[in-house]
């Protein structure tokens, strides 16, 4: 505890090296006049007694060195189950030993050594907070079992050999699927191994049908050995329990696998014949089957090679240095140029209010406090029309960081830091009404038990630590921001900050600023349309959503974030809308804009499950001619929601209806 230099007293809240304030406000004394303790031989400007107040405290009845005195004297019994006050030990105070002949079973004694376990790991604390302040104790030395783990968990292998159909009792060749394993802890909850398993299942039938497994009720698990069904009560528990019950049985687990540790499934899909109708690609003209051309191990084997010479060369000449002219007496300098900059930035983004009364919600712009350093590469990884796109260091972690450089204004394709903020935050908020449409699109889709790809698009979630994104059937977001400079040079200069997964995506267009797409060879591409189309109806055709792209996730490479156990997914990037009010900014064509996508669109199956009403019914209906309630603006709305009071429900029909 503090003390004052100038009475030797002690104060709990005295900052260290000062004096109290009745020593301040005291008159100073000669040097000679200053008091000592006879004790400690201290020396203190305003001490009146003879001893000062720290060795007051230590030679009192409870100070430190009368306490070490006692134990000195009277230490510790073991055998007599007392201690120096004469208390009974801690076994003894939980229960009397003589109780313990009468417990009925050895659940009592191991309830009894529990609690005895309990108090000697809690004993150290209790030790310390009854102490006198000051006073070190030292450690316990009693080692119990308590936090010493008697073995390492022990991991096993969860292998998917097949993934196959199952119609009339006959199991099909199923879609192309290499086998996979992965390994869990056997302490894993197998609910958590059979999600895997369906999400394995459903990037399967996604990739080569665009068939979608949505619940665990739509597949099967067979022993691979023996091509038995798996008993669900084995399945209730966690791994080790079932490695536990099948490991020895060679019906099940046969022994190579018992002595590898691998659990080995044949996964079985019950697809549905009745939603075929919905995947869009069935002609009557017959199509065009691709084989691959076999080529025998040589012929590989010499690519192969030609492919590594041919990189070496490259890279041996790349990679050579330049040597300059040199004496034995002259010493050169190189300089080469900076590759990346150091930035200290603030972030930034938009948080939603609170509904108000009419349902209206809005969108405040917050800054953290504290600034950030950040490193970011001169040379851009990647360059679209309007932005381009540079890694950037957060963190210890790697993001992609956007900028403008032409937004159409300036025939010089110059951009200025306020105009590139302002269509940053522009991109930023469309990012906010993009999500909310792909999160009702998609539960709408699964609902109705609609095949469609599922979306992904980053979404900044305030305050909550920045994370790798993990995808899912469901929609998920993922952080994105916005960082500025706020000092140096570079002052002003901001991003658009998203998770950098891969620098070699392949990026795919859906549609263009003025261009509906026409996308119906595959799933993903016609998820993508009937998404403009239901952006078009659950607004009341205040805006769609235009120039769709993304890449996607399965064809990211495997040193990417994405792991196996998670699910396809298009990931959603740079989103245009056009609005009724020209509220979206840059790209934002107001009326004209919908009014070409209405006479573009085509609906295709997807739109058809959905029962989406045609786009021009829809724009006759809700369009500027029809005078709707536009009361409220679709940035201040979320869209399509009951709170809105204006949705094309009325002349919707739902699946429901159409089956009833």
């Amino acid at each position: 505890m503090p003390r004052c230099n100038g009475c030797s007293k002690s104060f709990p809240a005295l900052p260290p090296d000062t004096r109290c304030g009745r020593c301040i406000v005291k008159k100073s004394r000669p040097v000679a006049e200053w008091g000592g303790c006879v004790n400690c031989g201290a020396i203190f400007e305003h001490l009146d007694a003879d001893t000062c107040a720290s060795c007051i405290e230590s030679l009192s009845s409870n100070g430190t060195v009368n306490l070490a005195r006692e134990a000195t004297s009277n230490p510790v019994n073991p055998r007599a189950h007392t201690g120096p006050d004469g208390r009974l030990s801690l076994s003894a105070r939980i229960t009397d030993s003589s109780q313990m002949s009468t417990m009925p079973g050895d659940d009592e004694r191991r309830a009894h050594a529990a609690q005895i376990l309990s108090h000697m790991s809690s004993g150290y604390n209790e030790a310390v907070s009854r102490a006198v302040p000051g006073l070190r104790i030292a450690p316990s030395k009693l080692k119990t079992s308590i936090n010493n783990i008697s073995r390492p968990v022990r991991k096993l292998n969860v292998k998917i050999s097949k993934v196959t159909d199952y119609d009339n009792g006959k199991y099909r060749s199923g879609p192309v699927f290499n086998a996979i394993s992965i390994v869990y802890h056997e302490d894993a909850l197998m609910s958590t191994i059979l999600n895997d398993i369906l999400t394995t299942a459903d990037n399967a039938y996604t990739q080569s049908r665009g068939y979608r497994v949505f619940s665990l009720s739509e597949i099967q698990l067979l022993w691979m050995s023996s091509k038995t069904v798996v008993d669900p009560v084995l399945l209730n528990d966690t791994l080790g329990a079932l490695w536990r019950e099948v490991s020895s049985n060679t019906f099940f687990i046969s022994a190579s696998d018992a002595r590898r540790k691998v659990v080995d499934f044949h996964v079985v899909v019950h697809v549905d014949p009745e939603r075929d109708e919905l995947r869009g690609d069935q002609s009557d003209e017959p199509q065009e089957q691709a084989y691959a051309t076999r080529q025998s191990k040589r012929a590989n084997s010499i690519v192969a090679s030609d492919l590594r010479a041919a990189s070496t060369s490259t890279d041996t000449q790349s990679k050579r240095p330049k040597l300059t002219a040199a004496g034995r007496n002259v010493y050169k300098s190189v300089v080469h140029p900076t590759t990346a900059t150091s930035h200290n930035v603030i972030k930034g983004c938009f948080i939603r209010s609170e509904a108000d009364d009419t349902g209206a919600t809005s969108f405040l712009w917050t800054e953290d406090e504290e600034p950030q350093k950040v490193v970011v590469e001169k040379r851009e990884f990647a360059s679209g029309t309007t932005k381009k796109a540079y890694k950037m260091l957060l963190d210890q972690r790697f993001y992609a960081a956007k900028r403008y450089f032409n937004v159409g204004d300036d025939e010089t394709g110059h951009v200025s830091k306020e105009d590139n903020l302002t269509h940053l935050k522009d991109e930023l908020l469309r990012q906010f009404v993009a999500s909310d449409s792909i999160q009702r699109f998609l539960d709408s889709a699964k609902k109705f038990r609609i095949s469609v790809y599922s979306m992904f698009l980053f979404l900044y979630r305030y305050r909550e630590p920045l994370t790798v994104p993990s995808f899912s059937p469901d929609m998920k977001t993922a952080d994105s921001f916005i960082l500025t400079v706020v000092s140096g040079l570079h002052q002003g200069e901001s991003w658009l900050v998203d998770p950098l997964l891969s620098e070699d995506a392949e990026i795919r267009k859906f549609s263009g600023s003025a261009q509906a797409g026409k996308n119906d060879e595959d799933l993903v591409g016609r998820t993508c349309d009937a998404f403009a189309h239901f952006s078009l109806f659950d607004s009341d055709c205040n805006i769609v959503f235009v120039d769709i792209q993304g890449f996607d996730s399965e064809t990211l490479p495997l040193s990417s974030k994405h792991s196996i156990k998670s699910s396809h997914c298009l990931i959603l990037l740079d989103l245009m809308i056009h609005s009724i009010d020209y509220s979206y900014g840059l790209g934002d064509e107001g009326e004209l804009g919908i009014e070409q996508f209405v006479k573009q669109h085509v609906c295709n199956a997807i739109c058809k499950g959905l029962r989406l009403p045609p786009a021009r019914e829809l724009w006759k209906q809700y369009g500027p001619c029809s005078e709707p309630d536009r009361t409220a603006s679709p940035k201040a709305t979320a869209m399509g929601s009951p709170e809105s009071g204006n949705s094309p429900s009325e002349g919707y029909q739902t699946p429901e209806q159409g089956e009833e």
